[in-house]
Formats: C-alpha cells, structure tokens, sequence
C-alpha cells in the first residue's frame, strides 16, 4: 500500500490515470481503514463522490492497522 501512495504522490499522471478510472468511491467498514487506506483514498476522490460506511465503536482490525482516528 506504501508503494501506491508514494505513486499516486509522485507522478501526476499515474494519479490523473487513476482518478479518471472512477466517478464515485462507496466504503463500507471504513472504521478498519488505516493511514495510509484512507491517503489513497483521498488522492483518488478529489472532486469525486465519496460515500463512507462505518462505526467507530465496531473497528475490530487495530492489529492489522486500522485506525478509528481516520474518523476525523
């Protein structure tokens, strides 16, 4: 996930490439989601839709990085 961040980040054409690919971004259990997830994410839906599911009280996946901080 590091590598497509630093991707997105870096080349302005990948990241025009990839955000020309979608309209609308759904995400559902976005409680689980981490830092850099929700990075990608936010390159990606600038100027987009973005529709987010989730409940800070279920987040179950801080072991494999999820963070309810993402919340903000």
């Amino acid at each position: 996930i590091e590598g497509t961040a630093s991707l997105l980040r870096s080349d302005p054409e990948a990241l025009k490439e990839s955000r020309d690919r979608f309209s609308t971004f759904l995400i559902d259990e976005f409680q689980d989601t981490d830092e850099r997830q929700w990075e990608i994410l936010q390159l990606l839906s600038l100027g987009k839709s973005l529709f987010i599911v989730g409940d800070e009280k279920q987040g179950i996946y801080s072991f494999r990085g999820g963070d309810i901080r993402v919340f903000r």
